[in-house]
Formats: C-alpha cells, structure tokens, sequence
C-alpha cells in the first residue's frame, strides 16, 4: 500500500515487529483504535515507544509512528472487509454504468420501507435518489394505480425510459395491498374509485392505503381531465362511502345473495353511487403539497417555495444552488423550508440547532448557534417558509459547505418591506365570497404598497383590464395564503 496504513492488519504487524507487542496486544490495539478509545490507546503508546527503543529506533521516530496509527484509525478497516467491499463497489458501478435506470429503481425499490417518511431530523434517500436520477436524464412518473407497480419500475414513455414511482413507496400502502392493485391493473384497468374498490382486496388494502394513495396522486387517472386539486379533494370525500359499500356487496356475495345483480360488481357499484353527489371544494396548492409530502416524503407535483424563486433578485436572496456551486459566498440571504430539524445542548447546557433548508435548486444544512437561536428559534420548526441570513462556511476537509445563521424573517413581510405595486389577477368564476374576503384582508393592514387588479374582459377572456385600487396596503401572510390558494401561485405579483 505505498507505505499508507490502509489494513488493520498492518497496525497489528507494526506494533508486533516494532513495539514487541503479543498477538493478544496487536488485537487489543486494533480494537482500541477502531472505536477510537483514546485512553487504551494512550497506555499502549508509551509501550509502543518502549518496545521500538528495544529495535533501536528513536522515540521520536516512535512517536511519529504511533500518531500515524492513530491517525489511520479514522479510517481504516481490516483487510477481508476491504476485499468485500471493493467486489459489492465493482458490481455496483458495472450496473451503475451500464443499466443506469434499472440501478436506479433497484436503489430507489431498496429504500422502501427504511426511508425517512414522516421525520423531521432524517435524510429521505428516496428524495435523494429520485434527484440523482433526474440528474441523470430519467423523467420520474408519479405513482398511478392503473400504471405503477408495487415497486420502482421502468416505463417507457414517447419514446423514453422514464421510472414510474412505486405504490409500495407511498406511506401506509402496505405490499399485500399494492400487491392486489397491481395485480387487479394488469387485467383490466380502473375506471373508478368504485371500480377500485370493488375489485381489489379489501382485507389487504384498506381505507387508509386507498385515502394515502389518493393523496399521493395516485388516483388521479380515475378522473381524467380533472385537475388533481379538485380530483383528489372529490375522491377523498368518496373513499368511506365506496369502500364502505364495497364491503357490503362482498358480504352479499358471500352469502350468495348477489345473484340479483349478477357478477359484474363494478356495475353494482355503479348503481350505488349517490346521484346527487355534493361538489367538494378543491384542495389548495398548500394542502395538496402538503399531502404529498404526508405520504411520499417530498413535494412531488411542485414545490411550496416555487412562488418565490422569480423574486430571488428583488428580495437580495440567492438560490440554493448557486452556494453549493460556488457561486454566492459569505454574508447571503436565502428564502427555504426546513426538514431534518435536530435540536442540541453544548457544553454550556444552551440549546442550539441544526437543520436543513430547501428550495427549487437545492438544499443545505443549517448551524443556528446558541446565541442566534436563542433570538430566533421560536420561528424555526419543520416546513416552515423562511428567509435565512447567515454566513456561507465551506470544510476544508470535507468540503461540506454549510449556513451558520445569523437571523430568520417572514417572507411575506420582506416582501411587505420593499413592494411598492402588487398586481392581482382575478379569474372569472372568483366568487362573491372570496372578493369579500379579499377586501377584509387588503383593509386589514394599512401601508404604503399600491394595489392594482387584473380583470378579464367579458368580451375576451384572453385581453386583461388593469384597475387600480384606492388601497395602499402592508402585504401579510395571510393575504398571499388567500390569493394562492383561490386563484394559485401565478395569482399576484409586486413591483
């Protein structure tokens, strides 16, 4: 090994033909070193030193020795495990390199089951091996129940290999059940919701895996041409009711009473829906990424942070991505959410804090020290919407490029604190009810920001008239939750 210390073996032979150490001593040494147990180590030095005098070298050729040994214990590992590893790196790179997108849902499909869904303070490999796989050039499907399998698969669409997400990924989804909806797919595919639940096991798929996957999305193609806010806010009404009768149809069966519909069970089904069933008032864009989130353990079908990242400029903040490429250094402004969270106590008993913040572009972690958090904690917890200020610090040895925090603001009051003009776009079915709304929450905070509407024309649709308001507001949270979730992220702008 060119003279590096590599093998644990080597550090049992050096302290054996240098330090006179026993066979029985070597080993002990080797231990100590692995789990870094620095007083067996310290005892053991002044042997080694000894014990190399006796072989005519110098204590402080010894010395340097011993550091090196030491230094080796941060790293080194025996040499049967060194042949192992390198034959599980080669056949891994081999795959890697030569069927990139089967690798990929084989890492993605071995994830199932260990990933962090739910947690607040741990890495979600899914999410990072979905990333990876972008990266690569694979478009990811989402999960579908007339498409997907139970696990991470290979799909080809217009002419591309794209990897279609696994039902078994999406949280409470369970493989028996998956395993019935796959199986049910692949004769024929659903129609319904009804359709869905008449058909598949219901003992192994139940209300909780159906209400999980609806939020996922993977129901969505049961109503083609519906947008997924009000299509999955319509199905999530509907699961009691249909797997409810879809229980009972199946116990008619059993006691062989079904004879009067016959055994086409998805017409029953039909004839059991409500005819006069009650519109649902759709999902926001919050709530939808929000379940997404719930189930999968990411945002798939956008990102909450989306709506800021045209005014990165105008608010003096960077993208992620351009601190991790270098691009941005030192004292900078970032608008992200929080995950992982991980609160700690130093030396001193103060808690401080340690956390990850993601946008569009990327992620990166997150030092809020005592004396920072002290001052801004209460406004840090998982999936907030924040702007960061801090210092970019960058590991000299790892490259590890981290935030340490310096302090932590509400996005929409920096917005607040700049805009002099926000434009509103109107659709024409905004109701009367949320114009009321509207006007309670432009009145509720007096500022010096101009506010001007949009309105479509009535003759054309397509041409836009701009009114300007007599209100001069102060922008606030509330006000943009509102406009986003009526009329969506593309609903207002500032100047």
């Amino acid at each position: 090994t060119y003279g590096c210390m590599v093998y644990q073996e080597q550090i049992m032979e050096i302290s054996k033909k240098l330090g006179g150490f026993t066979p029985g001593e070597a080993d002990t040494l080797r231990k100590a070193m692995g789990k870094k147990k620095l007083d067996v180590m310290e005892k053991f030095g002044k042997k080694f030193i000894e014990g190399a005098k006796a072989h005519n070298i110098s204590e402080k050729t010894a010395t340097h020795i011993y550091e090196q040994m030491k230094a080796f214990a941060g790293y080194g590992f025996n040499k049967s495990h060194s042949y192992a590893y390198a034959l599980v790196s080669y056949q891994t790179a081999y795959l890697k390199a030569n069927y990139p997108i089967e690798f990929m849902c084989a890492a993605l499909t071995n994830e199932i089951g260990h990933n962090a869904i739910g947690s607040d303070d741990k890495e979600n490999k899914i999410a990072t091996y979905l990333e990876e796989s972008k990266k690569m050039g694979f478009g990811i499907l989402p999960p579908d129940v007339n498409k997907s399998q139970p696990e991470f698969a290979v799909e080809e669409k217009d002419g591309k290999q794209h990897i279609r997400y696994a039902l078994e990924a999406v949280k409470n989804a369970g493989t028996e059940g998956c395993i019935s909806i796959a199986k049910e797919a692949a004769k024929k595919p659903f129609e319904s919701l009804e359709d869905l639940c008449a058909r598949i096991d219901l003992s192994q798929a139940n209300k909780k895996t159906i209400e999980s996957l609806t939020k996922a999305g993977a129901l969505d193609s049961l109503m083609p041409g519906v947008e997924p806010k009000i299509a999955r806010a319509t199905l999530l009404s509907q699961i009691d009711e249909a797997v409810d009768t879809a229980h009972l149809i199946a116990k008619e069966k059993e006691s062989c009473a079904v004879s009067l519909f016959g055994d086409d069970f998805s017409a029953t089904m039909s004839l059991k829906k409500k005819a006069d069933t009650k519109p649902v008032a759709p999902l926001t864009q919050n709530e939808l990424l929000g379940y997404e989130k719930e189930v999968m353990g990411l945002y798939f079908s956008g990102h909450p942070i989306a709506r800021y990242q045209g005014y990165l400029d105008r608010l003096n903040c960077v993208p992620i991505k351009d601190i991790l490429d270098g691009k941005a250094s030192g004292r900078l402004n970032v608008i992200g959410i929080v995950t992982r969270l991980k609160k700690r106590q130093n030396k001193r008993k103060e808690e401080w804090a340690q956390f990850v913040i993601e946008d569009c572009t990327g992620s990166i972690a997150v030092n809020a020290f005592s004396r920072a958090w002290a001052n801004v904690g209460h406004k840090v917890a998982p999936n907030a919407i924040l702007f960061f200020s801090g210092e970019v610090k960058v590991d000299d040895e790892s490259a590890r490029v981290e935030i340490n925090l310096q302090d932590v603001g509400s996005v929409p009051e920096l917005i607040g604190n700049i805009a002099k003009k926000l434009t509103i776009r109107l659709t024409p079915d905004y109701s009367q009810e949320n114009l009321q709304r509207l006007k309670m929450l432009l009145d509720a905070a007096k500022g010096v920001t101009k506010v001007y509407l949009e309105v479509p024309s009535k003759a054309d649709p397509s041409k836009l008239h701009v009114i300007r308001t007599d209100k001069s507001i102060l922008i606030h949270r509330a006000l943009l939750e509102h406009l986003e979730n009526t009329l969506g992220n593309d609903a207002w702008r500032f100047e």
